[in-house]
């Protein structure tokens, strides 16, 4: 495993990962096992790396392929703005609620004063269901990673596209 883990750390800096702030140690898990006179353990470590560019999982198949490692999953995909994508869908919403809130007072001949009163509301739907689905272990990733010789030239590596969704109450006053 040492060797192994050597060569892995030695691949992942060629390829610009730097594995003292970006590799980190997932779970060790050791077996002993007995056969005829002859005792052994069976060792396996797992790591969690952290990549910031989408072109470098291409080269960390190649990597996994090389050295023989047991298997790599894909198990967290995030993007860097994703802070500043939610901040904007909520202001999206509040203009959306206003913007219906003027044009419903306006069937009434009536006009939207000052904001009185906004709040976010949570949509524990999708959390509940986010937890039973954790709970049963059937999370996945929006990203398929695809091998070599499945791959046709040309072809990426590609992510579904970020859906994000707020709801907002808010309250006006009619002028």
């Amino acid at each position: 495993i040492e060797k192994q883990e050597n060569r892995l750390k030695e691949e992942l800096t060629k390829i610009g990962i730097d594995v003292v702030k970006d590799l980190t140690i997932a779970d060790i898990t050791s077996i002993f096992t007995s056969q005829k006179r002859k005792k052994d353990v069976l060792g396996n470590k797992d790591y969690h790396l952290k990549i910031r560019d989408l072109t470098q999982v291409e080269k960390l198949q190649q990597i996994a392929d090389n050295l023989d490692l047991g298997k790599m999953d894909l198990i967290n995909v995030t993007h860097t703005d994703l802070a500043k994508f939610r901040k904007e869908t909520k202001m999206e919403a509040v203009k959306a609620a206003k913007l219906k809130a003027e044009y419903m007072l306006e069937a009434i001949g009536e006009k939207v004063g000052k904001p009185l009163f906004i709040q976010e509301i949570i949509d524990y739907g999708d959390y509940q269901s986010y937890l039973q689905n954790m709970q049963r272990g059937s999370l996945s990733s929006n990203a398929i990673l695809m091998s070599g010789d499945e791959m046709k030239s040309g072809e990426t590596l590609s992510f579904s596209k970020i859906k994000i969704r707020y709801n907002v109450l808010a309250r006006f006053e009619i002028q």
